[in-house]
């Protein structure tokens, strides 16, 4: 399912491995308003992925009355072993 016609926008969103954080300013152009973590293991990625998000943030407020949202959370971690806790029902497993 396209993230655009999901039937309940997220509050929350967590895109791991991503790198230069191209993905996540498209992704942030679909849930503006939902809070954006990005995480990557390289330190040179992150830094890239500050700047895109940072470009994002400016040209939303251009177009947006000039409010710019919060900054993604950035965080630097291996894929294999990411320092989150599961949030909301369930046990993580994607069953519910």
């Amino acid at each position: 399912m396209p993230l655009s016609k999901l039937p309940v926008k997220p509050s929350s969103i967590l895109e791991v491995a991503c790198g230069t954080g191209r993905v996540g300013t498209f992704t942030r152009d679909l849930f503006p308003e939902a809070e954006f973590t990005l995480s990557d293991l390289s330190p040179f990625y992150l830094d890239k992925s500050r700047k895109n998000d940072a470009y994002w943030r400016q040209r939303y407020a251009g177009t947006n009355g000039g409010a710019e949202p919060p900054a993604a959370r950035l965080v630097q971690a291996n894929a294999e072993k990411l320092p989150f806790e599961v949030r909301g029902e369930g046990d993580g497993d994607g069953q519910g």
